[in-house]
């Protein structure tokens, strides 16, 4: 306190009310534990837990301390509330209005002016329970009570009262300026308490006793002193808020909102507030009983007619506004049993009230007194508020009564409500008569007399009066037409709930009370505006649109009651609508509203109609939709007479008489509300038949009823005067015409569905739910234009829709087009037809190829998407956000796995219909949306490099920075996952965007699957080199997926090892088993086998057509990469495996053509010792034959080398030749493939091929052991045979002349011992080669030169 006295601020206020609040609450605590009071006197109290004296005395000095400094300083403790209704607002509401009161007030005023009433409230109340703490029991309970002895308290009177005093200053001032309702309901419970004891005090003290009915025929006691009970009455009328208040803070507090942990905490709030109420009802008429009695009056010596006034004047009134305040809460939360218990207290007390307004106005004793004319001016104003009170408690009560179905009693209060009224009518009638009778007389005597005076001077103009008196009579019935009208509308209101089926009677009744709301409009109209039309929107007061309102709602009740049940259709019963249009002239413009409200009910009921489960209503249905679509076309007719009616013309000719300075009013001023209305009312209804089955020709007619409105409503639109535009409201019609074609798709009418959706789609090409209706229009079209193949179901899913998904892409583009115009981002507007994509997937359901082709294009919005947003995304610190689970549903691997599912649905249908472009269009699309993908995933790969580059660079500029801290934040993130590295799609952006690690593994299994399909299925010979090459793409895509799903955060693992990139400067192209090349870490048997069979895939087109070769240089780098995976995983070990490797090498190196290379290879990369491995152990190996069972290894090795002679590569052909042959030798085999192909006709090859003299030399050396040996009997044919004698013989002597007489002896040896199995036209030369080998080993030259044959010999020689 003494930092308050020294710096009175907000601050120290805020603290001194933090430390009475936590004072005073632990005083509370101790008090249920430990009895403060003064037990010497009281047994019930136990010693053992009573305070002791000196604590007490103690205590009681610091409350004697506080005190005195708050009566030293009482500028600083100003805890009054300066607004009597400050209870009835909350803290924050009345801050806000005093800021409204005073704008010149600061906001650190109001803070400091909250924190001190609080705090004032709660310093007061600690020092007053520190003073009066031996004064009362507090122990185990919650509301202190005084301590007794004898029947009698022993506090004083003067203690009591003070305590009286200062309980209910703290408890409003807490109450005001806190939210803190627990206390203030305790403070404030104090002050009844000590009220008690002072009654208790005067009866032992000889005060005044009487009795008096409390109000329930009971007799009490009461004993008054000389305290009036001002604060005791304050603290009572406060209690029943603050209890309200309590419970709610309680349940705003803790957000609790489930209805049955609410209902036990509203319920026992309600008996407090109602036992608070009921115990401030016993307190006042205990005081007015104790002020209007004779004794009373007497004591009082005079003045007790005026606090018997004053009684009534503030004591009745108060209890019945709290009370009808607390009833209309509860009927606001349904609490109707204590609603009702409430609006009793409140109507006792208004009746109370007038009744004793009543006496005190019958009394004779009103002669002279001047203070008698002011109490009765002041009964006036009293009477017609408790009136206002009672006939707004009796409605209360009535909406009670007929929620609980109690429709009798609800009827009894709109009676009494009636008889107010009329009571009320007949009072003004004859204040009025008497009025202006006085008036009439004052003008006869040319004076007018201050009796009479309404208001202002006493010198007034007698006609001014008069004038004044009729406008507020004018005042008065408009008020009560108010009030009859809201009464008749509770009287329908009731009739119709109270009656499950309504009798003719009921009817009539409803009848009259509509037509006596009509004639309260017409009369008040006619007495107000003196005009002979109903005029609702005139400019009379607000509460003529409430009368309007109130007519059109009791018309919509009676309508919708008749329109949808069968008592319409039974009993002959009139429209309300059409007795309210019938009461107004044809040019109102009113009709029009109230027709507006006619076909809203209409619509409404049709609506309830079709609802309805209990009878059978389709009758009543179709009579409805007809009702309502007449009524609509008709209100199209009223629109444009309205929009060309006099009005118009006016304004329009005020319009053309514009001058320079002078701005006319806009044309139709006033009517667009009512074309509003009319849009939004058709518009709901558009909106009701939509969401219905089987309602296509209701909303074809409702959209054309709209869309004339909307043309009517655009040309009285003035966009300059707050009116939408010209575009705007071709949107808004664009709509309306996509929603009537898509009615006119449903209904059959395809054609004109496609029309319509194609003109609102050139009205507006922004909207995308257009953009949707016009692709369902167009595929609904081609479809049914293609009805011979729709019929046939097995050929359903193969239209291909060309035309819907051409009219999907030039749509595409125009609407990116005019976002870019309305300068919209890009990437939204792509985001947003994404989301619309799926919309139209789910429309293209049924139709495979149209769902293909929508999921394709879908792909690729999606990684232009990925590829404009990820890159500063990734940027940000987003990438270093970690990803439980996927953010989004329709990321790019969900659409791409659809894609992927879909596709291999179709493939039969693609590899049957290949022939066609666009079924091999098909497949290059595939390829295209796969590698879109890849290249998303590069480019994250990529984004990281640079991500890594920026903080290396950071890192380096650390010295500029003084905070240490900076390193860490420049640090590399090097966070795990599971104990291994971060992914890529466990980031957070890219696990949303682009999907997660799983579907990446499954896309590339899927495309696996599918490769693996079209390599066994039958293509077309012309088309199967294309298709195999995009099989071997489709594979090596495979391949880069399964490694990009394993790549790591700023580690580029997979680099120079992906197909997409050509494997980058990993591969050196050369094949080699000697090679040390290494593949990524990344790399699984899956992905190696991806890229074997790839290679594989390349081979075989290559073999179909042998013209040119196919994708030589990537599919060598394709098996290099493949062979380095197979390194890396230590397969290339395995046998099998290295067998398959050797084998898909040498077919590689053909299919390059490259002679060379291929000659390199076999020989320096180490693939013939890696053949002859194989050729050897297929001949020791059983298992190894099984495996050849179909075609042997060397059979394989002679179609191959075939294959090299065909390409021109002699080197290598005669390679494979050889280790064929020698084969074949070991295995001694006669032929290969067939009988034909010999062990002679591939020694002939390798003759033809040899480029040395030892290769020859060799080769007829192996040829005469051959022939030597009896286990190669049939090796050789005749043909084989000649040709070797011949060829050995010529060669010979080509080796004679060259000087090499060795090897031609040789030779000729060879030839010599082939010559006995040689045929008889190869013998006849046997005397010359035997003579050439004579002059050979002689060395005297050649004798008989070289041998000649025929020219049909020396070819068949070499065709075999």
């Amino acid at each position: 306190m003494s930092e308050v006295i020294a710096f009175p601020t907000a601050s120290n206020y805020s603290r001194m009310l933090l430390r009475s609040k936590n004072a005073l609450q632990a005083m509370d605590t101790i008090s249920q534990a430990v009895e403060t009071g003064d037990s010497s006197s009281s047994a019930s109290a136990s010693s053992s837990v009573a305070l002791d004296q000196g604590s007490r005395s103690k205590l009681n000095a610091f409350g004697t301390t506080y005190w005195n400094i708050i009566q030293k300083h009482p500028e600083l403790f100003m805890d009054t509330v300066s607004d009597t209704d400050n209870h009835d607002r909350d803290h924050d509401h009345s801050l806000a209005i005093a800021g409204e009161e005073d704008s010149g007030k600061e906001a650190t005023s109001l803070e400091l002016e909250r924190f001190r009433g609080a705090s004032s409230g709660f310093i007061r109340a600690l020092a007053c329970r520190l003073i009066l703490i031996d004064k009362f029991h507090t122990m185990g309970r919650p509301i202190p009570a005084l301590v007794h002895v004898r029947s009698r308290p022993i506090a004083l009177s003067s203690e009591l009262e003070f305590g009286l005093k200062c309980f209910c200053r703290a408890g409003k001032a807490i109450l005001a300026h806190s939210e803190e309702y627990d206390v203030a309901f305790q403070i404030l419970s104090l002050v009844v308490v000590c009220w008690d004891g002072i009654q208790a005090s005067h009866l032992q003290e000889g005060g005044v006793e009487m009795e008096h009915d409390n109000g329930n025929g009971n007799v009490s006691r009461s004993y008054l002193g000389d305290y009036d009970g001002g604060e005791a009455f304050d603290a009572l009328l406060l209690l029943p808020d603050c209890a309200a208040k309590m419970v709610s803070n309680r349940v705003d507090a803790s957000m609790i909102v489930e209805k049955d942990v609410l209902e036990g905490g509203y319920h026992e709030a309600s008996e407090n507030v109602i036992s608070q109420l009921q115990r401030l009802e016993e307190f006042v008429n205990k005081q007015i009983g104790i002020m209007g009695s004779e004794e009373g009056e007497r004591a009082s010596n005079g003045p007790g007619i005026h606090q018997h006034l004053f009684a009534m004047q503030h004591y009745l009134p108060s209890l019945a506004r709290v009370a009808y305040k607390h009833g209309n809460r509860f009927a606001q939360l349904q609490d109707y049993n204590a609603g009702q218990e409430v609006m009793r207290i409140s109507l006792t007390a208004t009746d109370k009230c007038l009744a004793r307004i009543g006496q005190e106005k019958a009394k004779k004793c009103l002669a002279a007194s001047q203070n008698r004319e002011h109490a009765m001016h002041a009964l006036e104003i009293q009477e017609q508020e408790m009136l206002v009170v009672s006939k707004q408690s009796f409605h209360i009560l009535s909406h009670v009564c007929r929620s609980v179905k109690k429709f009798e009693d609800a009827k009894q209060c709109l009676d009494r409500i009636e008889a107010y009224l009329d009571e009320q009518r007949k009072h003004d009638d004859e204040f009025y008569n008497n009025t202006m009778s006085q008036l009439t007389k004052s003008l006869s005597l040319q004076s007018t007399s201050s009796v009479f005076a309404l208001e202002g001077p006493q010198k007034q103009d007698a006609e001014e009066i008069k004038s004044r008196a009729q406008i507020a009579r004018d005042k008065a019935r408009l008020g009560e037409a108010c009030e009859r009208v809201n009464l008749a509308f509770s009287k329908i209101d009731l009739r119709h709930k109270s009656c499950v089926a309504l009798a003719a009677t009921d009817h009539t009744f409803i009848d009259e009370q509509f037509k006596s709301i009509i004639d309260c409009s017409k009369k008040f109209v006619s007495g107000y505006s003196g005009e002979l039309q109903f005029a609702p929107r005139s400019k009379s007061c607000d509460k003529v649109d409430a009368i309007f309102r109130t007519t059109l709602g009791a018309a919509r009740m009676i309508s919708f009651r008749r329109f949808s049940s069968k008592e319409g259709e039974t009993m002959q019963l009139h429209d309300p609508y059409e007795v309210f249009i019938a009461s107004m002239l044809d040019d109102n413009p009113a009709q029009v509203s109230v027709y507006l409200e006619a076909l809203h009910a209409t619509i409404m009921a049709a609506k309830a109609a079709r609802d309805s489960r209990t009878y059978s209503t389709v009758k009543l249905q179709t009579g409805l939709d007809q009702r309502a679509i007449g009524m609509g076309k008709k209100l199209s007719g009223m629109l444009r007479s309205l929009r060309d009616g006099p009005l118009s013309k006016v304004n329009n000719n005020a319009q053309s008489n514009s001058t320079l300075f002078i701005t006319p009013a806009p044309a139709n001023t006033g009517l667009e509300p009512l074309f509003e209305t009319a849009r939004d009312y058709c518009t709901k209804a558009v909106s009701i038949y939509q969401g219905l089955e089987e309602c296509s020709d209701q909303i074809l007619e409702w959209c054309e009823i709209l869309i004339d409105i909307l043309h009517i409503w655009r040309q009285i639109n003035q966009p300059g005067e707050g009116g939408i535009t010209e575009e705007q409201c071709d949107k808004v019609i664009a709509g309306v015409m996509a929603i009537k074609a898509h009615a006119e798709s449903m209904s059959g009418s395809y054609g004109s569905a496609l029309k319509t959706a194609r003109c609102a789609w050139e009205k507006d090409g922004t909207h995308l739910g257009t953009l949707v209706t016009l692709f369902e229009c167009s595929m609904r079209y081609e479809s049914f234009s293609h009805t011979d193949i729709m019929t046939d179901e097995k050929n359903a899913n193969k239209l291909p829709f060309s035309d819907t998904l051409l009219e999907l892409d030039n749509s595409i583009t125009v609407h990116l087009s005019l976002s870019k115009l309305e300068n919209l981002d890009g990437v939204q507007a792509m985001q947003s037809l994404l989301e619309v994509f799926s919309v139209m997937c789910k429309l293209a359901l049924d139709y495979d190829l149209l769902l293909l082709g929508l999921q394709r294009r879908m792909i690729e919005l999606a990684t232009k998407v990925a590829s404009l947003t990820l890159p500063s995304k990734l940027k940000s610190n987003l990438s270093n956000e970690f990803a439980g689970s996927k953010c989004s549903s329709n990321s790019i691997f969900d659409v791409l796995r659809a894609y992927l599912a879909t596709f291999e649905e179709l493939l039969p249908i693609y590899v049957s219909g290949v022939e066609g472009k666009s079924h091999v269009d098909e497949f290059q699309c595939l390829k295209h949306t796969v590698g879109c993908v890849l290249e998303v995933l590069i480019g994250i790969r990529d984004c990281g490099e640079k991500r890594e580059e920026r903080e290396e660079q950071a890192t380096c500029d650390f010295a500029f920075h003084d905070d240490p801290s900076f390193l860490d934040k420049t640090k590399k993130d090097t966070s795990t996952i599971n104990g291994g590295a971060q992914c890529i799609f466990d980031l957070k952006v890219v696990n949303s965007i682009v999907g997660t690690q799983g579907e990446c593994l499954w896309i590339a299994e899927q495309l696996w699957n599918i490769s693996n399909q079209i390599m066994t299925s039958v293509v077309p010979v012309n088309k199967k080199r294309y298709i195999a090459e995009l099989v071997a793409d489709y594979l090596r895509d495979a391949h880069d997926f399964a490694l990009l799903s394993e790549e790591e955060e700023n580690m580029f693992l997979t680099r120079g090892h992906l197909g997409r990139e050509s494997f980058g400067v990993h591969t050196s192209g050369c094949i080699s088993f000697f090679s040390k090349e290494m593949g990524s870490d990344l790399c699984s048997e899956f992905s190696a086998q991806c890229l074997l069979s790839s290679v594989a895939n390349v081979i075989d087109a290559n073999n179909c057509e042998t013209s040119e070769s196919v994708q030589t240089l990537e599919i060598s780098k394709c098996l290099v990469a493949a062979m380095a995976e197979l390194r890396t995983l230590e397969m290339m070990e395995n046998a099998e495996v290295e067998a398959a490797t050797a084998w898909l090498s040498l077919n590689v190196l053909i299919a390059m053509q490259d002679d060379e290379s291929c000659s390199i290879a076999l020989v320096n990369g180490g693939i013939l010792d890696k053949l002859t491995s194989i050729l050897n152990t297929f001949q020791n190996s059983s298992g190894a034959k099984d495996q050849f069972a179909e075609m042997p290894p060397v059979d394989q090795l002679f179609l191959l080398a075939n294959q090299a002679q065909r390409f021109g590569m002699q080197s290598s052909a005669k390679h494979l030749y050889i280790i064929c042959a020698e084969a074949m030798h070991k295995a001694k085999r006669a032929f290969v493939i067939q009988e034909n192909c010999t062990i002679g006709l591939v020694q002939r090859h390798i003759i033809a091929l040899s480029s040395t003299v030892s290769e020859v030399v060799n080769t007829f050396d192996s040829v005469d052991r051959t022939m030597k040996s009896s286990e190669f009997t049939g090796s050789y044919t005749a043909a084989d045979i000649d040709y070797f004698v011949v060829e050995a013989h010529n060669r010979a002597c080509s080796l004679v002349f060259m000087g090499d007489a060795p090897n031609a002896e040789r030779l000729l040896t060879v030839a010599m011992n082939l010559l006995p199995h040689s045929s008889k036209s190869v013998e006849c030369f046997g005397s010359a080669i035997r003579r050439t080998y004579r002059s050979v080993i002689g060395r005297e030259g050649i004798g008989g030169g070289a041998l000649t044959l025929t020219v049909g010999n020396m070819i068949s020689f070499f065709e075999k």
